[in-house]
């Protein structure tokens, strides 16, 4: 066995599980055909609310309820706001993804991972023999996935 589990996916869920995993002493490896991480901290939570932070900041300095106080917004620079979401975006991923599943020892996988048989997958080419599979790609990949692999799970 090349894994005792493999997870697809590199969202919460994928995460947690691949923890556990580890936690009961499994060798654990992840496969990620996209961005590490899940929706929240790519495209979900972590992004829309830094946008929604800033937006309520201009908000506030365009217009308050406090008399006797001057405000004025500037020009807001939607380009210089979207780096800043980015590079959050990419500290969060190192740190809470990339960090957390090298010190659980972990190993992460980019490719698209396919079922060879209820016991083999192969990620971007590379076959591997595992254990047990845990699918935590997401809602909306997950059943599509589970449509693709219905006929090889038994």
């Amino acid at each position: 066995m090349d894994y005792d589990l493999l997870v697809l996916g590199s969202g919460s869920a994928a995460f947690a599980a691949a923890i556990e995993g580890r936690s009961l002493g499994a060798s654990v490896a992840m496969a990620e055909r996209g961005t590490l991480g899940g929706t929240c901290v790519n495209v979900g939570c972590v992004p829309s609310k830094a946008l929604l932070a800033a937006a309520e900041v201009a908000a506030q300095a365009r217009s308050h309820p406090f008399a006797g106080i001057e405000t004025a917004l500037g020009h807001v620079d939607l380009a210089r706001l979207v780096d800043q979401k980015n590079q959050l975006i990419a500290d969060l991923r190192q740190a809470k993804y990339a960090d957390v599943a090298a010190a659980h020892g972990i190993d992460l996988l980019q490719g698209n991972a396919s079922f060879l048989d209820e016991r083999a997958l192969a990620v971007d080419g590379r076959h591997l023999a595992v254990r047990a599979v845990v699918v935590a790609t997401g809602a909306e990949r997950q059943s599509r996935t589970s449509r693709a692999c219905a006929g090889s799970i038994t």
